[in-house]
């Protein structure tokens, strides 16, 4: 019976980190595009939960009951990591939004065939250079590396998730994040602003000029000149908010358990 007890426990082990693995990965808006096949997907949590599983420490014997407790843990954990992964994300599109609706453009989106909806041309270049830098980066391995290591914080199947505390920091974070954006969007909210003011000037001094009709040609122009000339600035806030990403996911896991 013993034996039995230990086979069984070892069997939970790995239901427990496919779990977490599983609804993570499930959650990550950059391995979920329709580029990647749901097989592949299913590949990463399945040879993960092999690799990792017998490097996680078995828990006390644990009956029906402390599984779907275990369980639910687990769909926590993965679910409050993948929040904050998807925030991160998903604001940069957000940022590309403001631009286009700034620079005339909102009327411009394209199809993202990675997500299957419309989505804004800036936002989409934004996100572009947070891919490629994800994975220049190795910060995919980082990931994995913190999946792995928040087992040493919140073993397999722990019970004792601090809820109020993850709710309080998931607002906090999401003000953060937003933060950031709001300061990757300024230069070119206020070049727009100064743009807008000459044009009202110009209309003044020459009432007949169709400012209406230049006006556009002029935001898109600016639009392209701003983007190239803070190309390299742009590059350097996205490694710097992968950074503070990951800073912020590992701090998510210790707020888990505090």
């Amino acid at each position: 019976m013993t034996e039995l007890n230990i086979i069984i426990d070892n069997l939970y082990i790995y239901v427990l980190v496919f779990v977490r693995f599983a609804v993570l990965i499930g959650f990550n808006p950059i391995i979920t595009r329709k580029g990647v096949p749901a097989m592949a997907r299913t590949g990463i949590v399945f040879f993960a939960t092999l690799l990792l599983a017998p490097l996680v420490p078995v828990p006390a014997h644990m009956d029906t009951a402390d599984l779907a407790l275990g369980i639910a843990a687990e769909i926590i954990v993965g679910l409050f990591l993948g929040y904050i992964f998807n925030i991160f994300f998903y604001m940069l599109a957000y940022v590309g939004d403001i631009l286009d609706m700034q620079f005339g453009l909102s009327m411009a989106k394209v199809m993202d065939p990675g997500t299957g909806v419309q989505s804004a041309f800036t936002g989409n270049l934004i996100n572009l250079v947070y891919m490629a830098y994800f994975f220049v980066t190795n910060s995919h391995l980082v990931l994995i590396k913190l999946v792995i290591d928040s087992y040493d914080l919140i073993p397999a199947g722990a019970a004792n998730i601090n809820v109020q505390a993850a709710a309080g920091f998931g607002i906090d974070i999401f003000i953060s994040v937003f933060s950031l954006a709001v300061r990757l969007a300024f230069p070119f909210v206020a070049t727009e602003f100064v743009l807008e003011m000459g044009m009202g000037i110009l209309m003044k001094l020459i009432p007949q000029i169709h400012v209406f009709v230049i006006n556009m040609q002029f935001k898109i122009l600016l639009a392209i000149t701003m983007l190239f000339v803070l190309a390299a600035p742009i590059t350097v806030f996205v490694e710097n908010y992968i950074i503070v990403m990951f800073d912020n996911l590992e701090e998510a896991l210790n707020v888990l358990v505090s």
